[in-house]
């Protein structure tokens, strides 16, 4: 019981999302600053809601609680599936964060260690020799972490010769591009949780299994007592289903390993009670004639 409950403590408190230290606070200095994260995910649509905040400085603008006052046009073109496709504000305007949505690449067979890739591309449009300078803010996402990784956004042989990725990332920012994908798994609470109720459905029929050989056995009599019994652990078992985090969808890896085989178990085992509550020839045993 202590590891039981210890463990997911242990694993929750050091499994946390990373963050690439490109998009840390002080790997560029430029006034011309971003804060961006991503806020939603969305596994039925495939889709993953990425947001910008401006955090504009010096001669670009004045940071305010919310976005940024713009000393300057801004216009940073957005690589995003829905939404205006760019980030744009004009000269004495007060903007704030904003919202474009990206493809969520991964499938959710493998619930709960289903894994998928979000990526953004931002270009500056209006450059003006000043550095891109992005930071990422991260925001709960209920029930899972993302882990922020940048990429180059050319070819290796376009970029001076032995440079590191690090220096290839760096000198993109300073032509005002970047490119950032996510990876998005589930939270270890949540896939513990799914683990803790795939056993207890285990658990489950195994019990009810006991029971059916039992009464097959005619250690127990076959009575709709038990049929009850075993309808009963039959529909719980969709309850059950019903409580998994993140309410996976149907036909998960989950489902034909653990729930559609108990389900065939449980069916089979209240069709052998049936029967043998058929074949039963005392069920009338308070009308029997006195001899």
């Amino acid at each position: 019981l202590i590891f039981f409950i210890v463990t997911p403590i242990i694993i929750s408190a050091l499994v946390k999302p990373t963050t690439d230290p490109v998009l840390s606070s002080k790997s560029l200095n430029s006034d011309y600053k971003f804060e961006i994260s991503i806020s939603k995910i969305n596994i039925k649509d495939n889709s993953a809601t990425v947001t910008i905040t401006p955090r504009l400085e010096g001669n670009y603008g004045e940071p305010t609680k919310n976005g940024s006052l713009t000393f300057k046009d801004v216009e940073l073109l957005v690589d995003s599936y829905q939404g205006s496709g760019k980030f744009s504000a004009q000269v004495g305007q007060v903007i704030g964060r904003q919202e474009f949505k990206v493809l969520l690449k991964g499938n959710s067979w493998r619930y709960p260690f289903d894994n998928y890739l979000a990526g953004i591309g931002l270009l500056d449009s209006k450059f003006e020799n000043q550095a891109l300078s992005l930071k990422e803010v991260k925001e709960y996402l209920p029930g899972f972490r993302a882990n922020s990784n940048t990429i180059p956004n050319y070819r290796e042989d376009l970029y001076p010769k032995n440079s590191s990725k690090d220096e290839q990332i760096i000198s993109d920012l300073n032509k005002g591009i970047a490119q950032i994908e996510w990876r998005v798994m589930r939270l270890p609470g949540d896939i513990y949780a799914a683990i803790l109720l795939a056993i207890l459905m285990i658990i489950s029929a195994g019990a009810s299994l006991s029971v059916t050989r039992a009464v097959w056995n005619g250690k127990r009599p076959p009575s709709i007592n038990a049929l009850a019994w075993l309808a009963a652990f039959l529909f719980a078992m969709f309850q059950i289903r019903a409580s998994l985090p993140g309410t996976p969808p149907s036909g998960t890896l989950f489902d034909l390993i653990i729930f559609y085989p108990i389900l065939i178990v449980l069916l089979a085992e209240m069709a052998a009670v049936v029967y043998l509550w058929i074949k039963r020839d005392d069920w009338d045993l308070k009308n029997v004639p006195k001899i």
